[in-house]
């Protein structure tokens, strides 16, 4: 390239240059500072459209109503088990009824 002289460049034109060169890099800072806030703004609406919260009264309601379901499935268990057990009963009295009587004419 060439060599620069002094009737190139002005100091006036150097503090212009240095100036503008200053505003600009000011201003490109801003530019971003608000850029990086709007992208982390748009990452949290992204977030929480993506993964709903919920509430502590909706996990309670859910448990609630699973533990209650729960118990209603024992219970029901239980009752049909009992019950099976005492048609057994008797089933076994009846059969232990009839071979006596078979045995004992």
């Amino acid at each position: 390239m060439g060599e620069y002289t002094n009737q190139d460049f002005s100091i006036g034109e150097i503090y212009e240059t240095t100036d503008n060169t200053e505003t600009l890099v000011y201003q490109l800072r801003n530019d971003i500072r608000l850029l990086a806030a709007n992208i982390t703004i748009l990452k949290e609406t992204i977030d929480s459209a993506i993964l709903p919260n919920l509430d502590d009264n909706v996990v309670d309601l859910v448990i609630a109503t699973l533990a209650a379901f729960t118990v209603c499935v024992v219970a029901c268990l239980m009752a049909i088990c009992y019950t099976n057990h005492l048609e057994m009963k008797t089933a076994s009295r009846r059969i232990n009824i009839r071979q006596n009587s078979k045995s004992n004419p």
